[in-house]
């Protein structure tokens, strides 16, 4: 089995002691890969919720339809009242 060495790890042995150094190595390389990943999979979570909510609003809009005409009828403070009144004149 070969194993392939790091192409960043070879410019670690000329660098002296005082400078930064300049290179990527695997450790950065595989951070910023699995923050890549992280935030490709936190907005494919925030696209579904959104369509999610966006089906459920179109699915709930005749329930609720009906749930406020219902709610308008039974209430006796509000328009269907005044028909009533007028009705039992």
């Amino acid at each position: 089995m070969n194993l392939k060495r790091s192409s960043s790890f070879g410019g670690l042995t000329s660098l002296s002691m005082d400078t930064l150094p300049t290179y990527i190595t695997d450790a950065a390389r595989k951070r910023s890969m699995a923050v890549r990943r992280s935030l490709e999979l936190k907005d494919l979570k925030e696209q579904e919720n959104a369509k999610w909510m966006k089906q459920h609003r179109i699915k709930s809009q005749p329930m609720s339809r009906a749930v406020a005409m219902r709610a308008q009828a039974m209430d006796p403070h509000k328009e269907v009242y005044q028909e009533k009144l007028k009705q039992h004149r």
